[in-house]
């Protein structure tokens, strides 16, 4: 395979990962407690409750550790003059899905 055609793949895993986190019931629970947290006080629990419940943020942090991986597989060195670009690049890509309502939920 290409690798334009694994950084779609690259791109729709950042999308759904990230939409697993923000949305999905199976994070449920940890949203709920780092909530509660939050809730309790403190700075860094009120910020990861914010996080946790934005695909976009998400999104963000997500495709990092994406385009380092990308970047390491499949061109196969690592340079962070082809980490950085591919970091936006994911996570803008991820952006406009998120925000185009193409949704993962079952009703």
């Amino acid at each position: 395979m290409s690798s334009e055609g694994w950084f779609v793949i690259f791109v729709f895993a950042v999308y759904r990962f990230s939409e697993l986190i923000s949305h999905d019931q199976i994070f449920d629970e940890t949203r709920r407690q780092i909530a509660r947290r939050a809730a309790a006080g403190g700075k860094f629990w009120k910020a990861m409750a914010t996080w946790m419940h934005c695909p976009l943020c998400v999104g963000v942090w997500i495709s990092f550790p994406a385009a380092f991986l990308y970047s390491s597989l499949i061109l196969t060195f690592i340079n962070i003059l082809y980490i950085i670009p591919l970091w936006f690049g994911m996570a803008g890509v991820q952006y406009f899905l998120s925000l185009r309502g193409i949704s993962t939920e079952v009703n």
